[in-house]
């Protein structure tokens, strides 16, 4: 059996309310649909965060799914727990982008 492979990508989304814009982060994580749902679960417990439903890539795939994590507490949240303080980053490069991304779209 293999192992679960996992990519994700952060980018930015505009959310359009009652006439209103706003930007927000958005974090996407793909793999297995198997897999994702024991991963959200375990960060739903971990980090305090909503358990989101894995949601299909692709109509002909069964396999295959996307998590998406929006919101902004959450995102602060996961950024924690993926990078706590005094470790040394694996990806500094992602933790960098993600981190300015939300420090850039966050109220001040």
């Amino acid at each position: 059996m293999s192992e679960p492979t996992l990519s994700s990508s952060v980018d930015t989304i505009t959310i359009r309310k009652r006439n209103k814009e706003r930007t927000s982060p958005r974090l996407r994580i793909y793999g297995n649909r198997y897999f994702l749902n024991e991963l959200t679960e375990v960060l739903s417990s971990q980090v305090d965060i909503t358990p989101k439903l894995v949601q299909k890539t692709t109509k002909q795939s069964e396999s295959s799914g996307v998590l998406y994590y929006q919101s902004r507490r959450e995102l602060e949240k996961l950024l924690a727990y993926l990078y706590p303080s005094g470790i040394q980053y694996f990806h500094r490069e992602y933790y960098e982008h993600f981190r300015s991304l939300l420090l850039e779209l966050l109220p001040h």
